[in-house]
């Protein structure tokens, strides 16, 4: 029985021991100051992870907006969210307008894209009626219009003409120096500044 007592007693004085030690450990794991270095390299690892998947989820447009005498296109570079229809975003953005304050928007006010389909290197862009409604007649104005889409939208490798559509039908207006109606529009580089 004594033998069986101190069993116990020492039994219970090493499960103490351990106990103890354990919690020493813990304490100093909790006061120790971190590796300074380890903190800067966990940093700049997920820095560079962030910035790769950023990447990775824009694309980068060029538009063409008009100069102040409507006589040149002037590049304009933008992100924007990655998506399966570039073509349709970079027409969005044009009809958003320019950033840049020596840029002049080209798009006739108020107008709604319905949606661009690209067939054998032709993109046909299909407008709301406003397009028609708000065009600006006059070479110049004309111009600027036409090939800031055009040379906007061929700078996609996929697409080489463009045919004007409103609400899915060919567009005519009157009084224009062009023929939407048979006319599809191939890149004006002459045009850009």
């Amino acid at each position: 029985m004594k033998y069986f007592k101190f069993l116990t007693i020492l039994l219970a004085v090493v499960l103490v021991s351990i106990f103890l030690v354990g919690c020493q450990e813990e304490k100093e794991l909790e006061t120790k100051p971190a590796n300074e270095s380890e903190i800067v390299e966990e940093s700049s690892e997920s820095t560079e992870t962030t910035t790769s998947e950023t990447e990775s989820e824009t694309t980068e447009l060029v538009l063409y907006f008009s100069d102040g005498q409507a006589m040149y296109l002037l590049p304009e570079k933008r992100k924007v969210p990655k998506t399966e229809t570039p073509a349709q975003a970079a027409i969005e953005e044009l009809i958003k307008g320019p950033e840049e304050a020596e840029h002049v928007s080209t798009i006739p006010e108020g107008t709604k894209l319905n949606g661009v389909n690209v067939e054998d290197e032709t993109a046909y862009v299909d407008f709301s009626e406003e397009f028609k409604e708000n065009y600006q007649l006059g070479s110049a104005a004309e111009i600027m219009t036409v090939y800031s889409l055009v040379n906007t939208l061929t700078e996609f490798p996929t697409i080489k003409k463009v045919k004007f559509l409103i609400n899915g039908e060919s567009l005519e207006i009157e009084g224009s120096n062009f023929d939407f109606k048979t006319q599809e529009f191939s890149r004006n580089a002459d045009l850009i500044e």
